[in-house]
């Protein structure tokens, strides 16, 4: 009697005919457990360690060809088909031990080149109904098999999924009443159209001054445009300095946008002289050369 027979007879339950099981080539690393697919083919696979942290088998790379991969563990990195810059992956087939609740997780396995995950193309269904381009070997895409397809697995509510920054120290002195570029802008590629952003400000070398150093100027307002439209304002009718420019300070502001939008969306600032100033009156952003900084979180919604 072989050992797996042995074990078979010892804990088979209403099971009615013998049947072999193969083991697989190569010993388990420490903690394996066996797995079996249709065939009665076993395989090593993860399970928790002594800490109690799941562990899965190491990840392979898979070629893109015809638009699809087939998958057999947890973890793989995909590359395209015969090395382009971009390709879709629009089919994931399931391979061995691949069913219903396997967990996906997937990246690019070369920065140099894209791989887009196609939405709707072929048994992929993913967040927002938008692809998803891995074009960075650190980007992880999180599926689950449901029986029939692969789903994403959506981030939790308020979960930070990107941030980007930018920074510029160039002057700009402005005379006019109306809304003009302070030259800080950044974007940013919203992952969801649910996702909100948070923009958080720090605009330098803010002074609002006459230029003949009398006391007729007003001031100035500093605001945050979102696509051609303000969504913020981060300083209104700041104080003037009336005897020309001087000092200037830096005005901090947190502004919590919705753009619904997964398309590219630009963020700047913008400045202008408050109204009530005359003619000698003028609002100045990075005086001195001092640097002004924004960045933009995005938030899961």
């Amino acid at each position: 009697m072989s050992f797996l027979t042995f074990i078979r007879d010892k804990v088979r339950v209403g099971v009615s005919s013998q049947y072999t099981l193969t083991m697989p080539a190569s010993p388990p690393s420490s903690g394996g457990a066996l797995f079996s697919d249709t065939s009665n083919q076993l395989a090593w696979g993860g399970v928790l360690n002594a800490s109690g942290h799941l562990r899965l088998a190491a990840g392979t790379e898979l070629t893109i060809s015809s638009g699809a991969v087939t998958v057999t563990r947890n973890i793989h990195t995909i590359d395209t088909q015969s090395d382009a810059a971009t390709d879709d992956l629009v089919t994931i087939t399931t391979g061995t031990n691949v069913g219903e609740g396997s967990v996906l997780y997937l990246r690019a396995a070369h920065t140099a080149r894209t791989v887009v995950v196609k939405h709707g193309s072929g048994n992929v269904s993913l967040t927002e109904g938008r692809d998803v381009a891995l074009d960075d070997n650190t980007k992880t895409l999180v599926l689950i098999y449901d029986g029939t397809g692969w789903v994403e697995a959506r981030p939790a509510a308020d979960t930070v999924l990107q941030v980007v920054a930018a920074t510029h120290g160039t002057v700009a002195t402005s005379s006019s009443t109306t809304y003009a570029d302070t030259g800080l802008t950044a974007s940013i590629t919203p992952r969801s159209t649910s996702s909100k952003v948070l923009a958080l400000v720090h605009q330098a070398g803010v002074v609002a001054y006459d230029v003949a150093g009398g006391a007729s100027a007003t001031g100035m307002d500093l605001r945050l445009n979102r696509a051609g439209s303000g969504v913020g304002a981060i300083l209104l009718e700041g104080a003037n300095s009336t005897a020309g420019p001087s000092g200037g300070r830096t005005v901090s502001a947190s502004i919590l946008d919705s753009p619904s939008s997964s398309s590219a969306v630009v963020y700047k600032t913008e400045y202008r002289v408050s109204t009530g100033g005359d003619s000698d009156s003028r609002g100045r952003v990075q005086h001195n050369s001092s640097v002004s900084s924004i960045a933009l979180v995005e938030i899961a919604g």
